[in-house]
């Protein structure tokens, strides 16, 4: 077997690897792979097009987050030539623990370049403003036709589900005492024109339909970065700290051309949201928030700033503030090393709250207010020992003592499945403060 060279390029500053397999198209003297930064943990993969012949490298697309580990990480590229589709595999290991997520990506083959698919129609912006209202006539009647079938539909299972409920209600009410004291409330109000940061990342449009699916990987933190920063800083970001956080693999053309068709893609997303928008003045990007709105990392954000050094807050406020964080911690489901400041900060400014507030004369003796906060503290950290302590205590003296000894278990478990050791702390040293 020999080998030989048939042709070189380059592929800027960034040190790139590619993935395991390449698709190769010889006739066309292209090789195409997937390229990430192997030099960070936090990567992103792109799609890319190797020309041996004219010794270029190009990317194509939108960016997928990616975090390379070493042998705990694995991409590859598939080319299913009967459908002419590419498929994009990426295999990473979730910390803590053993488990391993795997994420497939399709895309129609050839693959086209951003500035494949930013063709003004010929005719100029007349012709241009034509496509644009016909393409929301379209889809105000498909709305209309959605909204229609879903009142006929929900007028047609109405009675099911008044019954279904009816005979729920006795079950739940035989098991009621068993049950430890929930604290989470529920938002009974519709989620229209809504953005959830704190659990699940969700986004609900102006009709109250999911959106959620509409943000690609990239768009999705495009997003997050412009919008957390506006909220949390205060401050707008540059075109070119948006390239090199998301598109630093990329040429300066190629990566203002995809910025461009991202952020493109997201105004129209959100102009389906309500009144938010990405603003451009003067060389910086941000993203503002109408009335309408409903952000719950923007309204807890806002609280908390509003009161840092209060000793304390009215009632109102507080259950408003334990409501808001016992949605979950700031988007645990998305990983990005830019991310993680913005988590951090969050963690410690809604940690120091609590413990604050845990002081202070309207709580103490409040137990309902009491086990709240202790939900959120663990919540926020699961290792937290003074909020364990709290939370049994306070199940113990409601009566509610095998609730007690199970949050005491749970505790247990996680301690010794994140740190590999049991913790110090006994169920009857928790117990011993009681008498």
């Amino acid at each position: 077997m020999t080998s030989k060279m048939i042709g070189q390029f380059s592929v800027g500053p960034t040190p790139l690897v590619f993935s395991n397999s390449m698709v190769l198209r010889k006739e066309e003297h292209k090789a195409y792979t997937i390229a990430y930064n192997n030099s960070k943990f936090h990567s992103t993969a792109i799609l890319s097009v190797i020309d041996w012949k004219n010794g270029t490298f190009e990317t194509l697309g939108d960016s997928i987050p990616y975090n390379f580990l070493d042998t705990e990480s694995f991409c590859d590229l598939i080319y299913v030539e009967q459908t002419s589709t590419l498929y994009g595999v990426f295999l990473e290991k979730k910390e803590p623990g053993n488990d391993y997520s795997v994420e497939i990506y399709s895309l129609a083959f050839p693959p086209l370049k951003a500035s494949d698919i930013e063709q003004i129609p010929a005719g100029g912006d007349k012709e241009l403003m034509k496509y644009i209202v016909l393409s929301v006539v379209v889809l105000l009647i498909i709305i209309g036709v959605t909204i229609s079938y879903r009142k006929r539909l929900k007028r047609k299972t109405s009675p099911a589900t008044a019954g279904t409920l009816e005979e729920g209600r006795v079950d739940n009410s035989a098991k009621a005492e068993e049950q430890p004291v929930t604290t989470k409330l529920q938002d009974k109000k519709p989620r229209i024109s809504t953005i959830h940061l704190l659990g699940d990342f969700q986004v609900f449009d102006k009709e109250g339909n999911d959106i959620t699916q509409e943000f690609t990987p990239i768009i999705k933190q495009v997003f997050l970065y412009i919008l957390l920063n506006s909220i949390a800083k205060g401050r707008k970001v540059t075109s070119q700290e948006l390239d090199e956080t998301f598109w630093l693999g990329m040429n300066k053309a190629d990566a203002s051309n995809t910025r461009n068709v991202n952020i493109r893609k997201l105004r129209l997303i959100l102009e389906r949201t309500g009144d938010i928008a990405i603003n451009y003045k003067g060389g910086y990007w941000s993203i503002s928030i109408g009335d309408d709105i409903t952000c719950d990392y923007h309204e807890i954000n806002k609280i908390l700033q509003e009161v840092p050094d209060k000793a304390t807050v009215d009632i109102a406020t507080l259950q408003r503030i334990l409501k808001l964080a016992a949605g979950g911690t700031l988007t645990p489901t998305i990983s990005a090393e830019w991310l993680d400041s913005f988590k951090d900060e969050y963690t410690k400014q809604v940690t120091t709250f609590m413990l604050r507030m845990l002081e202070t004369s309207d709580v103490k003796g409040n137990n309902k207010l009491i086990l709240q906060i202790a939900d959120v503290l663990l919540l926020n950290d699961t290792l937290d020992e003074e909020a364990i302590r709290i939370k049994c205590q306070i199940l113990f003296r409601m009566g509610q003592k095998g609730a007690s000894k199970r949050c005491y278990d749970t505790f247990v478990a996680e301690h010794t499945r994140l740190l590999n050791e049991k913790s110090a702390i006994s169920y009857e040293d928790i117990l011993s403060d009681l008498q």
